[in-house]
């Protein structure tokens, strides 16, 4: 059970690294593809911020997951789709 617990938590860790790596290329992607909410009276934020924020933890935890052979044959066994 210890090996699992390793296993995850490096697992986490790799998307903790992929997330931090990708998140300001999606931010400025997304600031030259106009993909920004801009404020309004409506909305709690000053200045506009990125709508594809998610996109890069979907893509670290994907990425990640690839990475490990435990958290593979979890996904074989139980397909999310």
């Amino acid at each position: 059970m210890s090996q699992i617990i390793i296993e995850a938590a490096i697992v986490g860790m790799c998307a903790l690294v992929i997330a931090m790596m990708l998140i300001p290329l999606i931010v400025k992607y997304s600031e030259k593809l106009g993909l920004m909410d801009k404020p309004n009276h409506r909305k709690v934020h000053a200045k506009p911020i990125p709508v594809i924020g998610g996109i890069s933890i979907v893509i670290s935890s994907g990425l990640s997951m690839l990475l490990s052979k435990t958290a593979l044959q979890l996904l074989v066994q139980f397909p999310v789709l």
